[in-house]
């Protein structure tokens, strides 16, 4: 599985704040757990908290309704 920042949200996000780009979620961790696999990322609500930047919810949220259609579609 490859996953990669989408370039609308990380743009938006950068010129809201160039600094919250360490905390983009664009990052999967995958491993292996028995029979199956693990996959990890981060919540993207996180750069909204660590940064106390509220004009970063809107790409936030879009980044988690995404990742979690992502996560959802590796479920079933």
């Amino acid at each position: 599985m490859e996953y990669r920042c989408t370039p609308d949200l990380a743009q938006q996000a950068l010129e809201a704040d160039r600094g919250v780009g360490v905390l983009l979620p664009c990052d999967v961790a995958v491993s292996q757990a028995g029979d199956g696999s693990t996959v990890q990322v981060l919540d993207p609500q996180t750069m909204v908290w660590v940064t106390g930047r509220p004009e970063l919810q809107p790409m936030a949220g879009e980044a988690g309704r995404r990742l979690g259609a992502a996560l959802a579609a590796l479920r079933s």
